[in-house]
């Protein structure tokens, strides 16, 4: 899935979303090209903030989206490369310039970094300072190493796909099973065609084109001992070749249904296993081996229909694996507008299913609010969502996708906030939802209509402002609710300024 959401943005530049873009002015020769050599040295993006404007609704000030320029789908591949690095620079001048873990309590992944450019050591500089973990291909490990440079906490998870795809290069490590060495799906085909779901025919399954899935991938029966020994021995030995610098695998594509292989990869519908419940049952005993055999934890990256239609699979695969990815909370898709945002009712399923995975286990949440261009609104919501499930004490992490995966997302300085720690769980019980922090009490509200908190007291917003007795929070927001004005200065002193 990777492979496919980081050339979406090739994709955008040959006309997918040209006619969604408003800003069409070129912004003309800025940043100098390097070749396909990460530049050494320490660098600062450069950074003219006198154009940006307050964010309604925020504290956050935001450069002017730069936008597409008309007719990119005729230029060269240069010129589409330096645009995509263009915004990329834009998006990383919103980031701090000092890490703020010392005083915040939110956890920061990425969702991929781009493949079709060549990255300058000061971006990956920047995404190191704000983040607290991405995942990579194989083939970037390079990039992990210039993370972890600055720093040296930073969790790298390699990138790993559940499908088999046809032999691509092996003078790389490839970011699947059948991509590592000279055993791929042609050795797979002839040595163990037992191996591999088939349909009805007694074919072997295959993703289409067209599809979410990469086309031409093969998919292997999870339930098969041998399989998940060879499977696991791919993993290990992509982590080997790469240099072993992970602290866990992502496995994406990891299904829960048997219906995902043909409403997700276009295949033929396999035959193997009739029902969902024997089809989970085979993924978790593959999870289980995968756990003892691989040298790091293996999170799953599990469908979001199958979260709520299974929540009870959802935690069981949070248990069983390293951990576990949700990308449909709090939306199920990037559509903006009230369609794809999510019902309290289902909120309520994925937040209960988390707070039953212990602790210690990898949670990642990958929202989705809009385009390229963000959406404010959309992003703070998710953000405070967010917190109603974070904990210092707890291994999740949080990141969202603008438009393309391997495009890094605007930096909000509520993300930065120092709210002390969680005491609690969230209370998910009234129309809006609370939770309390050492210095703040958080209200969101999931409901589609504007909703009323009441409180004894006073206290002050995020913005300042000074409210009494109860507060109007209107559809798919959030509020933070200060005690005095010495606690919100307090979570503020430390932002960038």
């Amino acid at each position: 899935m990777q492979r496919i959401l980081s050339v979406i943005l090739i994709i955008v530049l040959c006309g997918v979303v040209f006619m969604m873009v408003r800003n069409l002015a070129n912004r003309g020769d800025i940043y100098p090209q390097n070749g396909n050599e990460i530049v050494d040295g320490e660098g600062a993006l450069p950074v003219d903030t006198s154009g940006w404007t307050l964010v309604e609704g925020s504290i956050t000030k935001l450069p002017p989206y730069p936008g597409i320029p008309v007719g990119a789908t005729f230029y060269s591949k240069e010129k589409k490369d330096k645009i995509v690095l263009d915004l990329i620079d834009h998006k990383l001048s919103t980031y701090p310039k000092t890490s703020t873990r010392a005083y915040r309590i939110g956890k920061y992944t990425g969702t991929g970094l781009a493949t079709q450019v060549t990255l300058r050591e000061d971006q990956l500089k920047a995404i190191a300072i704000a983040h607290d973990q991405n995942q990579l291909p194989p083939m970037q490990a390079e990039y992990g190493r210039i993370l972890k440079k600055y720093n040296p906490d930073f969790r790298l998870f390699m990138y790993f796909d559940s499908g088999i795809q046809p032999e691509e290069n092996l003078d790389i490590v490839g970011d699947d099973a059948g991509n590592v060495d000279a055993e791929n799906v042609d050795w797979i085909l002839k040595n163990h065609p037992d191996w591999l779901l088939r349909d009805a025919e007694g074919n072997p399954i295959i993703s289409a084109r067209g599809t979410l899935s990469n086309p031409g991938s093969y998919w292997g029966d999870p339930g098969n001992p041998e399989y998940q020994e060879w499977f696991a021995g791919k993993i290990n030995k992509a982590m080997q070749l790469s240099g072993n610098i992970w602290s866990g695998v992502l496995l994406d594509q990891f299904f829960g249904s048997i219906e995902n292989f043909t409403n997700y990869a276009g295949t033929e519908q396999q035959t193997t296993y009739k029902t969902d419940e024997a089809f989970q049952a085979a993924q978790l005993s593959f999870l289980k081996r995968l756990s003892e055999l691989v040298k790091v934890p293996v999170v799953a990256n599990l469908d979001g229909a199958v979260s709520l239609k299974y929540p009870s699979f959802f935690v069981a695969v949070g248990k069983v694996a390293g951990g576990v990815e949700s990308e449909i909370y709090p939306f199920e898709s990037s559509v903006e507008g009230d369609s794809s945002v999510l019902r309290p009712d289902s909120l309520k399923l994925l937040i209960s299913a988390m707070n039953e995975i212990p602790p210690n286990k990898h949670i990642k949440i990958n929202s989705k609010p809009g385009g390229l261009e963000g959406n404010t609104s959309r992003t703070l919501y998710a953000y405070y969502m967010y917190l109603l499930l974070v904990d210092k004490n707890r291994d999740i992490y949080w990141t969202f996708k603008e438009g393309d995966s391997s495009i890094p997302h605007y930096w909000y300085k509520e993300f930065d906030l120092n709210l002390g720690n969680a005491r609690g769980t969230a209370d998910i019980r009234g129309m809006v939802w609370t939770r309390t922090f050492d210095g703040a009490v958080l209200v969101v509200n999931p409901q589609f209509s504007e909703e009323t908190y009441t409180f004894t007291g006073t206290k002050y917003t995020l913005l300042g402002q000074k409210v009494s007795g109860s507060i109007g929070v209107p559809p798919h927001t959030g509020v933070l609710l200060f005690p005095d004005e010495a606690t919100l200065t307090k979570a503020t002193a430390h932002l960038d300024k």
